[in-house]
């Protein structure tokens, strides 16, 4: 079986399919195409896929430190709440030692 091969793409309609909002079978339904038709246009301009990558910040208050060795300075102790060393976590402000298994 043969299908016809629709026409390109206007600049409103490639507007329209750009709008990430919208469902593949509104676009559809609002261009007079199939759903599958808006799919692999949108698969094809790369609209897909993409993950909008936002940096994280980090609250000091919450922030725990991970050190790697047997000694910790006082002045350490003192700016730093929590420790972990693998499996096992250091609260310094409740004075409790957690080891997780």
């Amino acid at each position: 079986m043969k299908t016809a091969r629709a026409k390109n793409y206007t600049k409103a309609e490639v507007k329209i399919l750009k709008d990430m909002t919208l469902s593949d079978q509104q676009v559809a339904e609002m261009v007079n195409r199939s759903r599958q038709a808006v799919y692999c246009k949108r698969w094809t301009m790369k609209l897909y896929g993409k993950k909008k990558r936002v940096p994280v910040t980090v609250n000091k208050q919450q922030e725990s430190t991970v050190v790697s060795g047997d000694i910790i300075e006082k002045s350490v102790a003192n700016t730093v709440e929590k420790i972990v060393l693998g499996n096992v976590t250091i609260d310094l402000a409740s004075k409790t030692l957690t080891v997780h298994f």
